[in-house]
């Protein structure tokens, strides 16, 4: 894992994702970006911005209003009503508060919250609340079953494996890890994959390496 963190930032550099300065705003992206893509996510931000300045003023809007606003980012209905129980959590839980919290019984906290999965809790305790965790999503799962770490479909399944040694990491180099291999699977790790100029050719496992496309 240290390897292959190193292979990944000698090669995309920093990523600073979510350098978090608006929790608000921070958070309100995390949810949006289920099941949809940046672009789509950004319309929607520049909708609902005039109402992030704090929670009180976008909890004062009516779900309906809220679900209009966010549309661009699709299933604006069903995240409108997520959006609505995260504002809410994070109403009832002040940073002092989360602060003294376990990290496990953190994450417990999350998904407990309508509509929160484990990816998203995940996302959340890494950038908001600078807890060192894995993010098991689908570009991790990829590019670990490519490398020739194993076949893993199930996420938590997969966290478990590898939660012990990020344990170990500071809380920005897990950030940097989630970040560099969903930039890796971008650019080249793909469905179908981009083997061309692949910083981690040498070492993949990949058995159909086109090195054309």
């Amino acid at each position: 894992m240290d390897k292959l963190f190193q292979q990944l930032e000698n090669h995309y550099g920093q990523q600073k994702w979510w350098d978090v300065h608006n929790q608000l705003f921070s958070v309100t992206e995390m949810v949006l970006i289920q099941n949809t893509n940046s672009v789509n996510v950004e319309k929607a931000m520049v909708n609902l911005r005039p109402y992030l300045t704090d929670l009180e003023t976008v909890l004062s809007l009516p779900e309906d209003n809220l679900a209009t606003l966010i549309r661009p980012s699709g299933y604006y209905k069903i995240k409108a009503k997520r959006l609505r129980a995260v504002y809410q959590w994070l109403v009832e839980h002040s940073k002092e508060i989360v602060e003294k919290i376990p990290t496990e019984d953190l994450r417990i906290e999350l998904l407990n919250i309508y509509g929160i999965g484990n990816e998203t809790a995940d996302v959340m305790m890494l950038y908001l609340y600078n807890r060192p965790v894995f993010v098991a999503d689908n570009y991790a799962r990829r590019l670990f079953e490519r490398l020739g770490f194993g076949k893993n479909t199930d996420y938590n399944k997969m966290r478990n494996i590898y939660q012990p040694e990020v344990n170990q990491w500071p809380a920005n180099q897990a950030k940097e890890f989630h970040a560099l291999i969903d930039e890796h699977c971008k650019a080249h790790c793909l469905k179908k994959p981009h083997c061309k100029n692949c910083p981690l050719l040498e070492t993949c496992q990949y058995p159909d390496k086109d090195l054309t496309r």
